[in-house]
C-alpha cells in the first residue's frame, strides 16, 4: 500500500485489437479506460529538440508510483493532467523488504510541438 500522500489519479487507456492482413494489431478506435486512484505522479525530466528543421518538440517524462495490483501493460496509454501519455518501457513491481510499501512503478512521457 502506498502512503496516504499518494493522491493522484490516472486513467489507463488500453486498445482493443483487430486483425489486419492476418496480423493482430492494436485498435485505438474504441479503447477501454480504467481510473486508478492512490497514485503519485512525479516530474522526471523535460527536454526540447531544436535540431530538426521543423518546429521545436518538447518531451516531458514522469515517474508514476501505482498501487501494487494495478493492471498496466506496455502499449497502454495514460490520461493525466489533460494530456495522453505514452508508457516508456513497462511497469515493474517494487517489493518492499518489510511489505509495507510494495507498489508498481513506471515511466511515462508526452510530446508537444
Amino acid at each position: 500500500m502506498l502512503p496516504s500522500f499518494c493522491r493522484d489519479s490516472i486513467v489507463i487507456v488500453r486498445p482493443g485489437s483487430k486483425t489486419v492482413r492476418g496480423t493482430t494489431v492494436a485498435d485505438w478506435s474504441s479503447p477501454s479506460r480504467k481510473t486508478v486512484r492512490g497514485c503519485s505522479v512525479q516530474p522526471d525530466a523535460t527536454s526540447t529538440d531544436m535540431a530538426s528543421d521543423r518546429d521545436a518538440q518538447a518531451t516531458e517524462s514522469c515517474t508514476v508510483y501505482l498501487p501494487p495490483d494495478t493492471d498496466v501493460q506496455a502499449g497502454d496509454r495514460v490520461e493525466w493532467d489533460g494530456d495522453v501519455w505514452e508508457i516508456d518501457g513497462r511497469a515493474r513491481t517494487w517489493r518492499s523488504p518489510t511489505g509495507r510499501v510494495t507498489h508498481r512503478v513506471m515511466r511515462m512521457r508526452v510530446y508537444q510541438g
